[in-house]
């Protein structure tokens, strides 16, 4: 269900009291709202009501968005939560393998290794050791800002993860409690500030060389509060 909530009215008034506005819930039942630039891989899949996420590095571009832009009327706000539940993985994938997911100012044709800007996670290795990153990509290509960190995670484990930004901080909170609470692990970041033209929620693999392993994974539901820091 995808949904533009408008504020609390009282008395016709939009009532300060009412802080948080979430203006997109989708849990992918029935209907697919993204656009794909190859929806083999990373795709709503209307049949299992999840996303399929599949980062494959395949030297091409598999990215899928939703323009939030086009659903609000403006850009979203430089505060924001955006929470992914169920983020379950079947294969891992191997060092090397990477993708990503946030908030970009780039729509589907814009690649991992094109330069724009983008608040972002990023699952994968590229080493020999399970790692998370992500936070703030200013006008350059992601793999040169990944922020990584070691954190391992398994299959068939449902993981939720929340990216705030509160004006120029960007914070990340990764784990597997489905009210966010207690994460695994939290990066942070600054500088998005900087950052222009954010609209599209967007999955995004690592387009540069190929590799025999994928991450093959899913997610039941993904949730963008707007003009908010906390839920």
């Amino acid at each position: 269900m995808v949904l533009f909530q408008q504020p609390f009215m009282s008395g016709g008034f939009p009532s300060m009291n009412r802080a948080i506005i979430l203006v997109y819930d989708d849990d992918f039942t029935g209907s697919d709202d993204w656009t794909d630039a190859n929806s083999t891989n990373i795709t709503v899949d209307t049949v299992s009501d999840n996303f399929k996420v599949n980062y494959v590095r395949n030297a091409s571009n598999d990215k899928s968005v939703y323009d939030l832009q086009s659903l609000l009327g403006s850009l979203p706000a430089n505060k924001f939560v955006i929470r992914v539940h169920q983020w379950n993985l079947s294969v891992k994938g191997a060092s090397g393998d990477i993708g990503a997911f946030g908030l970009s100012a780039g729509n589907q044709t814009v690649t991992w290794n094109t330069a724009h800007d983008e608040i972002f996670f990023m699952f994968g290795a590229q080493g020999t050791v399970d790692e998370i990153g992500g936070g703030v990509n200013d006008g350059i290509a992601m793999n040169t800002a990944l922020n990584q960190v070691t954190q391992a995670y398994s299959t068939s484990t449902d993981y939720y993860l929340e990216i705030i930004r509160d004006e120029d901080d960007v914070t990340i909170n990764f784990g597997t409690n489905s009210d966010f609470t207690s994460p695994l692990k939290t990066i942070t970041d600054t500088g998005a500030n900087s950052l222009v033209g954010l609209r599209y929620l967007a999955f995004t693999n690592f387009d540069v060389g190929t590799l025999g392993t994928d991450i093959n994974s899913t997610v039941q539901k993904i949730q963008f509060y707007n003009g908010v820091s906390s839920v």
